[in-house]
């Protein structure tokens, strides 16, 4: 989904298109100052003294979420998920349909191990955005929190669409290389999973080998036969 390489870019660009919005604070001289200190920062490659300086900002100009963005990139391109979360609250009470804030929200809580509130933003996330993956998402989380019913569902929704077919899943291999794999044969992967953890052997089966035959060098599902 979100790539880590790019975060840093896309906040510059979320926040240098917002930042001379006609405001009283930001004409301050703390509020320029501090905007001096952020891009001194950036141009430095000392991100902790951008955001520091963003910060100041923020005390500055509470109503410019944009700021709030770009803080939360930051975050997340350093893998500090507690922040991202709270950060992505707080912008997702205003702005309910905010798609980065929801999906950094998710990958947040899922590194954070809170699994429930990483499907409930996912969920959110697929109802505006309507992608196969974020589902796919959903699926493979409810999966791993035990909710069978659920991911029965979403993932027999998946393999009903046509656009899984033809649409690629990237697996890790064994040599530091990944495979891509359509992403019907994925699902079709996690309902053997799904079976195999139920205790249906028999559903498990027949699952990895519709996998299989979709993707016949589908390394999870062999493995995951045996």
């Amino acid at each position: 989904m979100m790539k880590k390489s790019s975060v840093v870019l896309i906040a510059l660009i979320a926040f240098v298109g917002q930042v001379w919005a006609q405001n009283p604070a930001k004409q301050s001289d703390d509020y320029k100052r501090a905007e001096a200190r952020y891009h001194l920062g950036l141009k430095y490659n000392d991100i902790s003294v951008s955001k520091a300086a963003l910060y100041d900002m923020i005390a500055i100009d509470k109503e410019d979420y944009s700021l709030l963005d770009s803080l939360s990139y930051i975050y997340f391109d350093y893998q500090q998920f507690a922040s991202v979360a709270l950060i992505g609250k707080q912008i997702l009470a205003k702005y309910p349909n905010h798609l980065p804030a929801l999906e950094m929200s998710a990958i947040a809580f899922e590194n954070l191990g809170a699994i429930d509130l990483a499907i409930s933003n996912y969920e959110s996330l697929y109802l505006k955005n309507n992608s196969l993956f974020t589902l796919y998402k959903v699926a493979s989380l409810q999966l791993q929190g035990k909710r069978y019913k659920e991911a029965l569902i979403n993932l027999d929704a998946i393999i009903a669409n046509i656009e899984a077919e033809t649409n690629p899943l990237e697996f890790p291999l064994d040599n530091n290389q990944t495979q891509r794999i359509p992403m019907k044969a994925a699902a079709l992967n996690l309902k053997g999973l799904l079976y195999k953890e139920t205790g249906e052997a028999a559903q498990a089966k027949s699952a990895f080998e519709a996998a299989l035959a979709i993707a016949p060098d589908f390394a999870a599902a062999k493995e995951n036969m045996k």
